[in-house]
């Protein structure tokens, strides 16, 4: 199938998604006999940083004087897509089976209809597309994302044009997100289990005993990155790479328009993070 986004629309969140707020619970201690999953602020595990019986959940407090929260205010239903807002931020993950998480979450669920593995797989990858957005320490609270955007496709007629919903239901041009389109989409990406013909008997011995050290100063020549925010950045007719901290993708964390007035960086540099927790990560 043609991942054509060059027909793909913007939809609000608010008119697509119902945003839950997570829940400000104390992480309780785990007897690692637990099969609820917690979800925090984290970039890797399909954002699962422990797992809990529910006992030990409905126990938690995180004031700990006592007081405490019911157990359906902490335990979320399944086909959710949760989207982290603080830490590792904008990190989305599908989940299929009922969870807890703390207040570092968002959980989205479907406004007209649910979640399955496959359309929540598709949203999750089109919302991470945009994470570069909130880098530098912005947090993607609910206030802030009651107002923010997710470009998706949309079901059009057999001559690809738009069906427009005479509801206006999911926005204000009638445009109708393309929920059987996603699906068939992910499904096309099932593959064989890789495999290697690399011959382990043919590995260089890397043997850095010899080696000196330079001054980076003498050999390179060092600059700043532009400062482009990327919250101002569009991503209509992409042509070039957004390179910024991360451990991940070459560094690249997004595909964006041309700027005005801004001289892109030549093919063949290298790029290191100066800050944040992806501090040192180097790439060319």
């Amino acid at each position: 199938m043609n991942l054509d986004t060059a027909k793909w629309k913007l939809f609000n969140f608010v008119k697509i998604f119902d945003i839950k707020k997570g829940f400000y619970n104390k992480k309780p201690e785990s007897s690692g006999v637990g099969t609820i999953p917690f979800l925090g602020a984290t970039d890797s595990n399909n954002g699962v940083t422990e797992h809990y019986t529910y006992e030990e959940i409905e126990s938690s407090s995180k004031t700990g004087d006592g007081s405490n929260e019911s157990i359906e205010r902490k335990i979320f239903p399944a086909n959710a897509v949760c989207v982290t807002n603080n830490g590792s931020v904008a990190y989305a993950y599908y989940q299929n089976k009922p969870f807890t998480c703390s207040h570092d979450v968002n959980p989205l669920y479907l406004l007209n209809g649910e979640f399955n593995e496959y359309t929540g797989m598709f949203v999750a990858a089109v919302i991470m597309y945009d994470r570069y957005r909130w880098g530098y320490g912005r947090k993607w609270r609910p206030e802030r994302m009651i107002n923010s955007q997710s470009r998706l496709p949309i079901v059009c007629d057999e001559q690809g044009l738009p069906i427009i919903d005479a509801t206006y239901k999911y926005s204000r041009e009638g445009f109708t997100p393309d929920w059987e389109w996603m699906e068939n989409y992910i499904k096309t990406l099932h593959h064989k289990p890789l495999t290697t013909q690399v011959i382990t008997q043919s590995d260089v011995n890397l043997n850095t005993t010899d080696w000196k050290e330079f001054l980076l100063h003498r050999i390179m020549k060092a600059g700043m990155g532009n400062g482009i925010d990327a919250v101002l950045t569009t991503s209509d007719n992409p042509k070039y790479n957004y390179v910024s901290r991360d451990s991940n993708g070459n560094g690249v964390v997004g595909f964006v328009d041309e700027i005005e007035g801004e001289e892109p960086f030549p093919a063949g540099t290298m790029s290191l993070a100066l800050g944040g927790s992806f501090l040192g990560s180097c790439f060319i």
